[in-house]
């Protein structure tokens, strides 16, 4: 009987996979409207968690991770430290200037901000579009992008005839679960979904590379969205005894 029960819950799933189609231009409509809804609200978001990092320079270790961003004019700030309190590194991006402070190797890296300038240090080619999910906790659609549907539960968006990003959604909530990048090998993957004041957010964040095997999973514990943020948070320059050098752009 149980066999008989598993195997017909099995076919349902089947079925209704195969019987799924694209999202109709109303739903696309809607579910777009709530994703810009969402970062048109927020102002800030300042958050502290931890970050699991598998595959990174060929080690994997567990941080306390300190997350503040705000989207307009962009603004980054990350710091990671040992769960004994001994600081790991600190990531700063302000516009278009770049900072990368390694207490490993006891090194300031500084440089013009661009995507390749976030690949060399995180696992995986990850571009500005997903540094700012990865901090949010969720998609950033800050522009009227051109949409379509083109498979069951996904929306692509597009800039100039080009396809950006593809959001794949929750059949069943219509929460945005997974973001790819076309021609990339890495996705971002959201999970354990809350809201704070009608403001969503993934309470765990994977970021993947694909071929790589790579992985760093963001999770967080305590999220506070439009607070005043102290201007000398989103500074951070090299302590006595640091060899800085520069990014090539």
């Amino acid at each position: 009987m149980l066999w008989v029960l598993l195997c017909f819950s099995g076919c349902a799933g089947i079925e209704r996979s195969l019987f799924e189609r694209p999202f109709d231009e109303e739903t696309v409509a809607a579910l777009t409207a709530d994703l810009l809804e969402q970062c048109e609200k927020v102002q800030n978001l300042v958050s502290v968690g931890r970050l699991q990092v598998k595959g990174w320079g060929g080690r994997d270790f567990e941080a306390a991770v300190f997350c503040a961003w705000i989207p307009s004019p962009l603004k980054i700030k990350i710091e990671l430290t040992h769960p004994w309190g001994q600081p790991i590194l600190y990531v700063l991006v302000d516009g278009e200037v770049f900072r990368f402070l390694s207490f490993y190797d006891r090194r300031f890296y500084t440089g013009y901000f661009a995507d390749r300038s976030l690949s060399k240090f995180l696992p995986g080619d990850v571009n500005t579009s997903f540094i700012k999910d990865l901090a949010r906790a969720y998609p950033v659609i800050d522009a009227e992008y051109r949409t379509h549907s083109h498979w069951p539960n996904q929306i692509s968006f597009y800039e100039r005839g080009e396809e950006l990003k593809i959001v794949t959604f929750d059949r069943d909530i219509r929460r945005p679960v997974e973001v790819a990048i076309p021609q990339s090998n890495t996705k971002l993957v959201f999970s354990d979904f809350k809201a704070v004041k009608g403001l969503w957010f993934a309470q765990e964040t994977a970021l993947i590379h694909v071929l790589g095997g790579r992985r760093l999973l963001h999770s967080i514990e305590t999220a506070v969205f439009n607070r005043t943020l102290p201007e000398e948070l989103f500074s951070l320059q090299a302590p006595p005894g640091f060899e800085t050098i520069s990014i090539p752009p």
